[in-house]
Formats: structure tokens, C-alpha cells, sequence
């Protein structure tokens, strides 16, 4: 289960979001240096609460209480 939290260093976990970035496309590599820097930032947070239950639990997100009209405009 995830719990949002951040290693202190995060190069482990950085290593296997992006394996072999010789292989990473160019608009990949940009999404990819934005997640560094927030790894980076918070290197050392620890769990988050609630972290799990935003896409774990069905039904806890906002667009499944919608009715079914209009959830796919929320997606």
C-alpha cells in the first residue's frame, strides 16, 4: 500500500521511476525532472494520512459521487 511518505534519499526509489533514461522520450524525461525535484524537496517526509484512501477505496473519490451524467467531464 502506498503511504506517500519519502525516503531520505530518494535515489533507490528514483532509479525505478526511470531505469534507463536513454530510453526516455523527451516529453517523459520533462514530467520525469519535475518529479526529481519534488523528491528532492521532500526527501525525508514521512507517511501521509489519507495518502491511500485517494484512489484505493471506491467510491471515496468526487467524481464517483457524481451522478453518471456528468462524470465524465470530472475525469
Amino acid at each position: 500500500m502506498s503511504t506517500g511518505s519519502i525516503p531520505d534519499n530518494p535515489v533507490r526509489l528514483w532509479s525505478q521511476l526511470e531505469p534507463d533514461p536513454d530510453a526516455t522520450t523527451p516529453a517523459a524525461r520533462r514530467a520525469l525532472g519535475c518529479l526529481a525535484t519534488y523528491l528532492l524537496r521532500h526527501a525525508g517526509r514521512g507517511p501521509v494520512d489519507g495518502w491511500a484512501e485517494l484512489w484505493l477505496r471506491p467510491g471515496k473519490h468526487p467524481a464517483e459521487r457524481l451522478p453518471p451524467d456528468q462524470r465524465e467531464y470530472a475525469r
